[in-house]
């Protein structure tokens, strides 16, 4: 499992490197996508710091070119918050099980709605035992809303 941020990462570049870090690895590759939480963490890297809500519209877009490097030879993509011109991916060099994401962190309403259209999983924070069911199920009628998820 490997922890990207999607602030830190460009999706379409990010997508090849997995695509091949999981070809090589026979489809063993679980991207951990991280919205972001260090502001200053951020700001030593140079990279951009965005408000709570926008990092996971950021996040959102970036799960949208990810999936379409992997699943089209020629993706092109126009979103609110990020644009790629036509990329042409090696479908060769994919695996063909797909690399999975999951998401942590997501204990906001966003969070919560991101994970459930479009992760695999959610890792969730260490909570006491008696709270988890409650979380699963919240997360279990969001991800009923979202029945088009199915990567």
């Amino acid at each position: 499992m490997v922890a990207v941020r999607p602030t830190f990462h460009l999706p379409a570049l990010l997508a090849k490197q997995a695509a091949n870090i999981d070809h090589i690895s026979n489809g063993r590759l679980t991207l951990n996508v991280v919205s972001s939480w260090w502001a200053d963490e951020a700001r030593k890297y140079g990279v951009m710091f965005e408000q709570h809500d926008d990092r996971y519209a950021r996040t959102n877009e970036w799960l949208d070119v990810l999936d379409g490097v992997w699943k089209q030879n020629n993706f092109s993509y126009q979103g609110k918050i990020l644009s790629r011109g036509r990329t042409t991916s090696s479908r060769r060099n994919q695996s063909p099980s797909r690399v999975r994401c999951s998401t942590a962190g997501g204990e906001s309403p966003a969070a919560k709605e991101l994970i459930a259209e479009k992760c695999d999983a959610y890792l969730m924070h260490g909570d006491p035992p008696n709270a988890l069911p409650k979380k699963i199920a919240d997360l279990k009628s969001r991800r009923a809303r979202h029945s088009v998820f199915r990567r």
